[in-house]
């Protein structure tokens, strides 16, 4: 598989790029065989192997209270723990956390809830199904309407709404009327009347980034507006109070007043994660900042994706994939053999994974 299309593919939201790092410092790795076939296995923050390459796409352990990840292999869907361990077999179109102690799972083209050993507690019978939030409603889709179901896949919101979203903590949750966007409660009612283009989820600090009128701002849970509508882009704000918008092509930062803390100069940004770093991109190079807007990795990279606890980030830079520390000091990289093979190795080329010479790798 193409490297950047597997980068890609564990993309978790339109701002916030990730690759498959865990809170439980396990970051996925993948590499081709002499055969040309790709395995992927995972590292810990000091590129020691943990889980040799032996499965096909790995997902983040997000599963379970970050205690299994999903992972993919001949094309089916199942999780493995720490260790490398089956606990799921792979055998899902698509598998993801549902909170509650439970796991969603597609199964053909309907989805469902499983517990930790994969046995069905809701059976596959919904077009969608999302994750529980705190007052223990799943949002699910049937016959193309959305509505809120509880642990025992019993309706408490009917299906209703042209969309749904996952309930806040603060208790509200997104839903469209058809082409625009507002809030319920739990018992299904508007609390904030849909008149969004476009909505997103209550943060901490009781705002939502909102679109009205082609224009990005915020608003609090009484549905008035705390940032007026005016960026041309925006996402939610993070654990830090910034949140990054777009204005007149360029983007920066700002704090809940609305008031710039970084102001817009980069070519492209995303949100702050838990490293306290954010990426951007500046003359068509991917560097980090911290929340002052200061460089702490210069732009130096082609393509580069979030610091999370594993305190690794993947970068790729003149078509090397380099896996680097907080201070951007490598820690590990990938190289090509002349067999076309693939192997892990320390910065100073000492052998990671295979541990072989390039020679005995191409026999």
């Amino acid at each position: 598989m193409n490297k950047i299309l597997l980068l890609l593919l564990a993309i978790v939201s339109s701002y916030n790029i990730s690759y498959a790092i865990d809170e439980k410092n396990l970051v996925s790795f993948c590499l081709n065989d002499i055969e040309l076939e790709e395995k992927c296995g995972y590292i810990d923050s000091q590129a020691n192997v943990v889980i040799p390459p032996q499965f096909g796409t790995p997902y983040n352990f997000s599963l379970f209270n970050h205690s299994l990840a999903k992972v993919k292999q001949n094309g089916k869907f199942g999780a493995i723990n720490n260790k490398g361990q089956w606990i799921i077999q792979p055998q899902f179109a698509d598998i993801k956390d549902a909170s509650n102690n439970l796991i969603v799972v597609q199964q053909g083209f309907k989805f469902g809830y499983v517990d930790s050993k994969g046995q069905f507690i809701i059976k596959p019978q919904f077009q969608y199904a999302g994750k529980f939030a705190n007052n223990g409603l799943a949002v699910a889709e049937l016959n193309y309407r959305y509505g809120y179901i509880d642990n025992k896949g019993q309706w408490v919101i009917q299906p209703q709404f042209h969309y749904g979203e996952d309930f806040s903590s603060n208790g509200l949750a997104v839903a469209y009327n058809e082409d625009e966007a507002g809030y319920i409660n739990n018992k299904g009612e508007w609390i904030i009347k849909p008149q969004f283009e476009h909505a997103g989820a209550f943060t901490k600090n009781g705002l939502a980034m909102v679109k009205i009128n082609n224009k990005y701002g915020y608003i609090n849970t009484a549905g008035q507006w705390v940032i007026d509508p005016q960026f041309d882009n925006a996402a939610d704000f993070t654990e830090n109070d910034l949140a990054v918008v777009k204005l007149n092509n360029k983007y920066g930062y700002i704090n809940s007043k609305g008031q710039w803390v970084i102001k817009p100069q980069f070519d492209y940004s995303e949100s702050f994660t838990h490293s306290g770093l954010a990426i951007v991109k500046q003359n068509d190079k991917y560097g980090y900042i911290n929340n002052k807007g200061q460089w702490i990795i210069k732009p130096q990279f082609d393509y580069a994706f979030n610091f999370y606890d594993a305190n690794l980030a993947v970068v790729e830079k003149n078509g090397q994939r380099i896996y680097i520390n907080t201070k951007g000091e490598y820690v590990a990289k990938e190289i090509t053999t002349q067999c076309g093979s693939e192997q892990l190795v320390k910065p100073n080329g000492v052998p990671i994974y295979p541990k072989k010479s390039a020679k005995e790798l191409c026999q």
